[in-house]
């Protein structure tokens, strides 16, 4: 892991060094939990604990989830399906045009709008 923040570290131009890095761990991490192939063995490098992370930035978090939870029913059907089915549930943009029927032009269109909507719908949530 410290190998890999420090090659990381030459391809970005990093302006707030603890953020990032808690990026660049916070991906890795998830890129061992996501891997259904990959099993711990003892000696194995272990995903942080959420006990190791910042106090305030779990909290932020959980608020952001909450803000996501709320404000995900307000964006159109299409949108929200195709980020519910591709984020939470993991499916490929293949498998979303299967279950949606949508052409894959279609699925990544309503993916990244969904996510630009879902954002200005979240950061108006967190300013009330």
């Amino acid at each position: 892991m410290f190998l890999k923040t420090i090659t990381e570290l030459k391809r970005y131009r990093v302006t707030y060094f603890k953020t990032w890095l808690y990026t660049v761990v916070k991906n890795h991490c998830l890129l061992l939990l996501r891997n259904k192939n990959n099993t711990l063995q003892l000696g194995d490098e272990l995903p942080l604990l959420a006990e190791e992370t910042d106090f305030f930035a779990l909290q932020h978090n959980e608020i952001t989830l909450t803000a996501i939870e709320l404000c995900l029913p307000l964006l159109n059907k299409e949108q929200g399906t195709c980020l519910t089915l591709f984020y939470l549930q993991k499916k490929s943009y293949q498998e979303v045009s299967s279950i949606t029927n949508y052409s894959m032009l279609e699925v990544k269109s309503y993916i990244q709008n969904g996510k630009r909507n879902l954002k200005i719908l979240v950061e108006n949530h967190l300013k009330q």
